[in-house]
């Protein structure tokens, strides 16, 4: 029929499945692309073989890896992005806890407290509720010594802990490191941090909307909260449900006492200075338990669970349509629904996704054993100092969104961070041009490709050494689109 129909000169009309087809990245890219997503680090040459070789086992790899330890830290990181905890200025410093040489480990310390019990939730196969429902914090040695908290379980690293001062226990609702984040003041109260949550766990974000004043706005500030339309638009919503968090809401600035503990006793002023009863979007809450209750239980929280995941791996806003396709084997628990988005036409398409600084220093670290550090002290995750910003990296202050196009900054980290990995990488010994390009790249290189490697190294080897030779050439490799981006 179609033969027919083409020797007549008539068309069919384009199956509407197929005119939506998204164009894939090949196997091996694939297979680089999830390793730095979900481990950090480039697969191995043997992996690339096998996908390669084998592409239908692509899936099967990836699966594999969600239940490495490696995916549990690449999480933090991917939800920092988010979350915007990963900050360089707290209320309370390190040097209040006599720690004025452990500044970065700090500040890193308590912006990842929330990250930690939203990447372990995830990484445990437990239900996404367990965030704001966890009966338990996740704390490292230094948490738990500057604010006595007990541990669960013995280890270095971060573990399951409890905090000793009375607080009630509600995931990440209960944690210094996301109220430090999102502080507040006597006259905020709890608002800003209520606006938080609502963006981070039911994608609705309060600051958004539209507010026009116009000839009602009023100097009664407290008085206008309550019954001038213009301002009830919002606060309909945030003042309940910030009556909610009153136990910590602290009122004396600059004090590590006032802010890293939990205040029972000031539970109940929400009615005496906002004049409402705590509630979650209409539903009465009577505490920071029965708000997470409420979060868990609100239509939204499924729904925002698959677009902001979706977004971390994915790299980019997406639509509608696009959540409820890749939301329709959602079932609450995310580790496993992961596979579905993994192979999904949306995260295998030919989009341009850049590294993160993150992933950058990892992917490197492992492969060319150079890591760029000042004092110990990572400076692709660094901002005062340091190359985060400059790399393209979130900040959550000032930069609230990953690069998604390559800048002049970016580009000269990039250059100089390539040089220094590649002399790392080939003090290590002589180097295969091939087999560095499929490592790096996760592309075979064409003849011509090799053709030009292989004609530097020979013009620098002839002014140089055979080390300096293959340092040029893996800097060339380290600069290439292809290896920026994945």
């Amino acid at each position: 029929m179609l033969l027919f129909l083409a020797l007549s000169g008539c068309t069919p009309e384009p199956d509407p499945v197929e005119a939506q087809v998204i164009p894939q990245i090949s196997a091996p890219r694939l297979l680089r692309r999830a390793s730095l997503d979900l481990r950090g680090v480039l697969p191995s040459v043997a992996e690339l073989d096998a996908a390669e070789a084998q592409p239908e086992l692509v899936q099967e790899t990836l699966q594999q890896w969600l239940v490495e330890p490696a995916f549990q830290e690449r999480l933090v990181l991917m939800l920092g992005e988010q979350w915007h905890t990963r900050v360089e200025a707290f209320p309370i410093e390190a040097w209040d806890y006599d720690l004025e040489d452990q500044e970065y480990a700090f500040e890193r310390s308590v912006g990842e407290e929330p990250l930690r019990i939203a990447a372990h939730v995830v990484a445990t196969g437990q239900p996404w509720s367990q965030v704001v429902q966890a009966e338990y914090t996740l704390a490292n040695p230094m948490l738990q010594e500057i604010w006595g908290l007990e541990p669960l379980e013995r280890g270095e690293g971060w573990v399951p802990a409890l905090y000793q001062d009375g607080r009630p226990h509600a995931g990440v609702l209960s944690t210094n490191g996301l109220w430090w984040r999102y502080d507040t003041d006597v006259s905020n109260m709890n608002r800003r941090r209520i606006a938080a949550i609502s963006r981070l766990l039911v994608c609705h974000d309060i600051l958004s909307r539209p507010v026009s004043l116009g000839e009602s706005a009023s100097e009664d500030v407290e008085n206008a909260v309550q019954t001038d339309p213009a301002c009830i638009t919002c606060h309909a919503a945030l003042d309940p449900a910030a009556a909610a968090l009153f136990g910590f809401w602290t009122v004396i600035e600059y004090s590590e006492v006032e802010h890293a503990n939990y205040h029972p006793e000031r539970e109940l002023l929400y009615d005496r200075y906002l004049g409402v009863e705590p509630a979650w979007y209409g539903i009465p809450v009577s505490g920071p338990e029965a708000l997470g209750q409420a979060i868990a239980a609100d239509p939204r929280f499924d729904d925002c669970a698959v677009e902001r995941f979706s977004e971390a791996l994915i790299r980019r806003p997406i639509t509608r349509e696009e959540q409820a396709s890749l939301g329709a084997s959602y079932q609450g628990v995310v580790l496993e629904w992961l596979p579905e988005l993994l192979a999904s036409p949306e995260y295998g398409a030919q989009e341009v996704r850049l590294l993160t600084p993150q992933q950058l220093d990892s992917a490197l670290l492992q492969a060319t054993g150079f890591s760029w550090t000042q004092d110990g002290t990572p400076m692709l995750d660094l901002d005062e100092g340091g190359l985060r910003q400059l790399t393209g990296g979130v900040d959550g202050e000032q930069v609230k969104g990953p690069q998604a196009v390559p800048g002049l900054t970016r580009s000269l980290v990039i250059q100089r961070l390539g040089e220094r990995a590649a002399r790392s990488a080939a003090s290590q010994g002589p180097i295969d041009i091939a087999q560095w390009h499929w490592r790096l790249l996760a592309e075979r290189p064409t003849p011509e490709e090799l053709q030009d490697l292989e004609a530097l190294h020979a013009a620098v080897l002839a002014q140089s050494d055979t080390q300096s030779a293959d340092a040029a050439v893996l800097t060339v490799l380290m600069r290439d689109a292809a290896f920026e981006a994945y």
